[in-house]
């Protein structure tokens, strides 16, 4: 998939690169190292995308129907039984024949051929020379079911190779094509969109070639014809539409399709529940601008209706679009947690699927980098357990999302220690010594700097309660923490080696020595703040 560069607009959520620049982060972390971490990601959102909805399809035909001449079978028994070169030239006589019945019948043997499930012979029959010929069919005045087969035969040479598609798009088929959407016949009409969208879901050239000849003003008819075969390849066709590049460079055009996405995500219509909400995703997929106006469709209710829906192609393009919406403004935010997205989200942690807890996590994620009182909201409905079991036991690529949640609850926790204290209760501790032992330089950074918070929270309450010793440090000397972050001062990143040192130097380097100095005969330290997880609600915390 294709992605650019946006600049940043006031919020600092951390969001593709091709967005804007920085994860909402209030100052919390380092911006560019948020930015390089969510431009990763992207690629990887990017394959899931890939994964979960076909940009091209291909119009398969049942090679036993019947047709106007018995021979048309013949040349497909031929096709299975004695190869390609057989059968093909037959077929292209007939095409450049004078007689409408011989073109009719030549047509559909071709649509035929490339409609075999497997291996069709694209690149023979572009090789062949017929593709003049065929866009002659699909011309003004030419019979309904000639222009019907014809661009049945052009929308499967369309499914092939980005070289595949290049030839018939450099062969100028788009303006007869397009104009062909303006047929009466509802079957012409829906493969000359069919057609289109294989060409729009190519590239993003293509793409833009395809919205700038007016393609999205006749989807948008077409969907007033309540006609349901129809609106699904309309639907199919509008979200390769505003793929990547093409719904920021065309923003004026693409933002028309608003009105009707936003009714279509009412549909009972699984399929074209699933592609409006793609189409949405795609969209919604931008600045604040482009987040303020889809919001203004009231949308918001409905994707937090269908977090919940049993077909994971529902559930899917909704969470991307709730995750999309969330890297807006804390206002955009909180119209979120009006509709109440807490509890479908939560939820979506327990998912069997991995790629809805990743995107739940990173969901959370963000709005616990919004206000304090947002991460309260998501702090008090008591997913911390599950985050810090998903740290601990799920896939590399969810756990790392979780991750995220978990820091940017101790980045809160800046402006309220309640929030430090209840993570420390939970666990947290024990978790951040295990992950300290990570591979990855970026995620060994963001808990370092998650561990210099809790710290900094125990000193403030040795002083308060003037304790002898930092209650959190002692609890990262007791889980092995201290010990690896003083060998972290030798680890080969630089960065690594400063914050492991920083920390090394304020809270543990006399730590031992004042211990031993403390301790009496029985082995006890005096005036040392009683920590005991077992006697804290962590379930049900409130602020």
């Amino acid at each position: 998939m294709d992605s650019d560069s946006s600049s940043a607009t006031g919020t600092n959520k951390y969001v593709p690169e091709y967005r804007r620049t920085n994860f909402k982060n209030k100052n919390k972390f380092s911006a560019e190292e948020l930015r390089k971490r969510r431009e990763n990601q992207q690629v990887e959102l990017r394959k899931n995308k890939r994964e979960e909805v076909l940009a091209k399809r291909r119009n398969m035909a049942a090679l036993t129907e019947s047709t106007n001449d018995g021979a048309t079978n013949d040349f497909m028994h031929s096709a299975d039984n004695d190869g390609l070169q057989d059968i093909l030239p037959g077929i292209i006589q007939k095409m450049l024949s004078n007689d409408l019945s011989e073109q009719l019948n030549g047509s559909i043997a071709l649509r035929q051929l490339l409609s075999k499930e497997d291996n069709p012979p694209i690149r023979q029959v572009l090789d062949s020379g017929i593709l003049p010929r065929l866009i002659e069919f699909i011309g003004p005045n030419q019979p309904d079911q000639l222009q019907h087969e014809a661009s049945w035969a052009i929308t499967n040479l369309c499914s092939g190779s980005s070289e595949d598609t290049a030839r018939v798009v450099n062969a100028n088929i788009l303006p007869p094509m397009v104009q062909l959407i303006d047929s009466n016949n509802i079957d012409v009409k829906e493969q000359a969109i069919w057609c289109i969208s294989n060409i729009a879901g190519d590239s993003p050239e293509h793409r833009d070639m395809c919205v700038k000849m007016g393609v999205i003003a006749k989807l948008l008819d077409c969907f007033e014809l309540n006609k349901t075969s129809l609106t699904k390849t309309c639907i199919w066709t509008l979200s390769n539409m505003c793929r990547g590049k093409s719904a920021r460079h065309n923003w004026p055009i693409i933002s028309s399709a608003l009105p009707a996405i936003s009714k279509l995500i009412y549909s009972m219509d699984a399929d074209i529940l699933g592609d409006a909400l793609w189409t949405l995703s795609y969209i919604s997929d931008g600045d604040d601008t482009v987040i303020e106006t889809v919001l203004k469709y009231n949308v918001a209710s409905r994707l937090v209706q269908l977090l919940n829906h049993s077909f994971t192609q529902v559930q899917t393009p909704a969470l991307r679009t709730v995750g999309n919406l969330l890297t807006g403004s804390d206002m955009f935010t909180q119209t979120l947690l009006a509709a109440r997205v807490l509890e479908p989200l939560a939820n979506l942690l327990s998912s069997q699927k991995e790629h809805l807890r990743k995107e739940a996590c990173w969901c959370f994620s963000n709005i616990l980098a919004g206000t304090l009182q947002q991460a309260k909201e998501v702090i008090s409905i008591g997913i911390v357990p599950k985050l810090l079991e998903i740290i601990e036991t799920d896939t590399d690529r969810v756990k790392k999302e979780a991750l995220w949640c978990i820091c940017n609850a101790c980045a809160a926790g800046n402006l309220d220690p309640e929030i430090i204290r209840y993570l420390v209760a939970n666990g947290v501790i024990k978790t951040f010594c295990e992950q300290l032992t990570s591979m990855d330089v970026k995620n060994i950074l963001l808990v370092l700097d998650s561990i210099e918070q809790i710290l900094k929270i125990g000193e403030a309450d040795k002083e308060a309660h003037q304790l002898v010793l930092n209650e959190y440090a002692s609890l990262f000397e007791q889980f092995g923490g201290a010990d690896t972050i003083f060998n972290l001062q030798s680890h080969e990143s630089s960065e690594v080696y400063q914050k492991a040192f920083n920390i090394v130097d304020k809270y543990f380097s006399d730590e031992d020595e004042a211990e031993a100095l403390l301790n009496d005969e029985n082995g006890n330290v005096p005036n040392q703040f009683s920590y005991n997880a077992n006697n804290i609600n962590t379930q049900n915390f409130q602020f």
